[in-house]
C-alpha cells in the first residue's frame, strides 16, 4: 500500500494527517531531490536512485546515488491517536524505523529496524536494516540494474511501521504509527556547484 507519490513540479505526501503539497518554489527547487519513505510497504522513492553499499558485506545498506547533496528539510507524518507532522531540521539526520508484524512489537526489539541517516554534514544519505531476511542493499543493487528510482523493503505482507525515532533531535519521544500509516519526506539539496554525485 503506497502513501506517497510525485506530481510534476510538486512533492505531494498523503497520510492520515491529510495532504501536503509543496510548490516548487516553496520547499524545493529544480536542484532538490525529494525522498519519500512510505508506510505499510516501506518504499524508498527518489528521483536519482540508490546503489548498494559495496563496503557492507551483509548487503543491508543502500546509499543514495548523489552523496554530495545535503538534507535541507524534512518531515515525519505520524498518527498516535491524532494525525500530526514533525518537521526535521537541516543537517545531520538519523531516523530509526521499528518495522513489525502487524505493526505490533516491542520497538526496542522490532522484527526489523530500518535506519535512514546522513553523515555529520547532512550528506551521504543512506538506508540500512537489521533483519538479514529482508535486505535493502541487495534490493538497491537490483533496482540500479533496472534503472529504478524506488527500492522496497523485502518485507512480509503483514509488516507495518510501529514507530519512528529521531535519534539526533528527539531520541526519547518516538513518533508512533497507528496501523503503520507513517511516512518520512526529505528534501536532499544540491548546491550551486552542481557537483552532487
Amino acid at each position: 500500500m503506497k502513501y506517497a507519490f510525485f506530481v510534476a513540479g510538486f512533492v505531494v505526501a498523503t497520510s492520515l494527517a491529510g495532504t501536503y503539497a509543496w510548490h516548487k518554489g516553496l520547499f524545493r527547487a529544480n536542484d532538490d531531490e525529494p525522498i519519500v519513505v512510505a508506510g505499510g510497504s516501506l518504499d524508498f522513492a527518489s528521483l536519482n536512485g540508490w546503489q548498494k553499499d559495496k563496503t557492507d558485506l551483509t548487503g543491508r545498506t543502500a546509499i543514495h546515488n548523489h552523496t554530495n547533496r545535503k538534507l535541507t528539510i524534512g518531515l515525519i507524518a505520524y498518527n498516535n491517536g491524532t494525525p500530526a507532522v514533525k518537521l526535521l531540521p537541516a543537517g545531520q539526520m538519523k531516523l530509526e524505523i521499528a518495522y513489525c508484524v502487524n505493526g505490533t512489537c516491542n520497538p526496542n526489539t522490532p522484527d526489523d529496524k530500518v535506519t535512514v541517516w546522513t553523515d555529520s554534514n547532512g550528506k551521504k544519505l543512506s538506508v540500512s536494516n537489521t533483519n538479514p531476511l529482508h535486505k535493502i542493499g541487495e534490493e538497491a543493487d537490483d533496482a540500479t540494474a533496472h534503472s529504478s528510482t524506488t527500492i522496497s523493503h523485502q518485507y512480509q505482507p503483514d509488516f507495518k511501521i510501529n514507530q519512528i525515532k529521531d535519534v539526533i533531535n528527539n531520541p526519547n519521544n518516538p513518533y508512533h504509527c497507528d496501523n503503520g500509516k507513517c511516512e518520512i519526506v526529505l528534501v536532499y539539496h544540491c548546491d550551486n556547484s552542481g557537483n552532487c554525485k
